[in-house]
């Protein structure tokens, strides 16, 4: 869009991905961050506009990418004090602590569970009660 570093549609990437990978002038990269971006902040106002006490945290890995102006101004309306480990994820996590079920299945074991979930525990104690 003419004067905006970011584009915007409102349809889903997956279902129109032959359509998309023809196109010049869109980004699938960018689209998935502003998708991360604009989930994060809806929440986020959300639970702040209904005083809601609340605790973020990425399950899978990050797509924000803050290369574009318009995403880094976005990043930065996050409120970081409610976001656990916002520099990684929980399958991030369990990845580098060898944390998976199997190295055929990636969803966290038992202990990757209960180690995440300790800490994130630790974090709602400490900020509310």
């Amino acid at each position: 869009m003419k004067g905006y570093s970011t584009t915007w549609r409102t349809w889903s990437t997956h279902e129109q991905m032959s359509f998309v990978e023809k196109q010049k002038s869109w980004e699938v990269f960018q689209d998935h961050s502003l998708l991360q971006l604009s989930q994060i902040l809806d929440l986020q106002w959300y639970f702040k506009a209904n005083q809601i006490p609340y605790i973020m945290y990425h399950g899978l890995t990050s797509q924000i990418d803050t290369q574009w102006p318009d995403h880094q101004i976005l990043f930065d309306s996050i409120d970081m004090e409610n976001f656990y480990k916002p520099g990684t994820s929980h399958i991030d996590y369990i990845k580098q602590n060898n944390l998976t079920i199997s190295k055929e299945d990636e969803h966290p074991s038992e202990q990757g569970h209960k180690q995440w979930a300790q800490d994130l525990i630790k974090l709602i104690q400490y900020k509310f009660y």
